[in-house]
């Protein structure tokens, strides 16, 4: 992963987010990545700092099915607080077998409060369907999910 390429300037447009209140553990936040099953694999490297990065992925080859809509895939993790910046990296394919960068989302230390206990979703669409995670009905949350 990380070898640069043409990145569609679309592309964002078929991502979307939400922040829940969900009562997760404090001293950090949940990641949940969603994906359509039969879409490409989508990926969002987690970093601390200047720390090695760990990542959430899935699509048509990775990711769990799930639960109440077998058409949707995901991935998840706790993303604890460490004291230092968190980057989310969103990453997407590429040609023969490389990833594109597409966007990094910023957590300062100081932003921390506003997403602790919180479940953090990012809702990734299909090139066919880009609206598809912006109906309401679409963005499943992790009680059924999992």
């Amino acid at each position: 992963m990380g070898a640069p390429g043409w990145v569609p300037d679309d592309e964002l447009r078929r991502v979307y987010s939400v922040s829940v209140k969900d009562g997760q553990p404090a001293g950090g936040f949940r990641l949940i990545l969603v994906d359509q099953a039969i879409g490409w694999e989508r990926a969002v490297r987690v970093q601390h700092g200047d720390e090695g990065w760990t990542e959430v992925k899935c699509g048509d080859a990775s990711g769990k099915i799930a639960r109440t809509n077998a058409s949707i895939k995901y991935s998840d993790m706790y993303v604890p607080y460490k004291g230092k910046q968190i980057t989310l990296s969103l990453y997407a394919p590429g040609a023969i077998g490389f990833w594109n960068f597409i966007k990094n989302i910023h957590i300062e230390p100081a932003d921390f409060p506003k997403y602790d206990g919180w479940t953090y979703y990012i809702y990734w669409a299909n090139h066919d369907d880009e609206s598809f995670f912006q109906r309401y009905e679409n963005q499943i949350k992790a009680n059924n999910l999992i």
